[in-house]
């Protein structure tokens, strides 16, 4: 009996969940559109390149870093991934430096 109970209630679970969720996954926007969108924003990208550089922020850096490269201007990046590594210390950034310079040097 217990063991009806609880096929019928799993099965009651299991049709309960398949029903079809609305996503609210919107198309009409890809990530270009939204860090280009950031890139052109020169107020908060000044903000965060002063917490990267003068209050050694990662998470700062972090942010800045998706800008620059989910918006196409990874190459515009070199001079804060540059003085992250030297004034900072922040070992991260090597990977930054080693990403645009290999990039460059294969585009020429």
């Amino acid at each position: 009996m217990k063991l009806k109970l609880m096929f019928i209630i799993s099965l009651f679970l299991f049709f309960f969940n398949c029903k079809e969720k609305e996503s609210s996954f919107d198309s009409s926007v890809n990530t270009g559109e939204i860090y280009t969108t950031d890139f052109e924003n020169k107020k908060l990208r000044d903000s965060l390149q002063e917490k990267a550089i003068y209050s050694n922020d990662t998470l700062a850096y972090k942010q800045l870093r998706n800008i620059y490269y989910l918006s196409g201007n990874a190459d515009d990046f070199l001079y804060y991934s540059l003085i992250m590594f030297n004034s900072n210390h922040y070992h991260p950034s090597r990977e930054d430096l080693l990403f645009i310079l290999t990039e460059k040097r294969m585009l020429i």
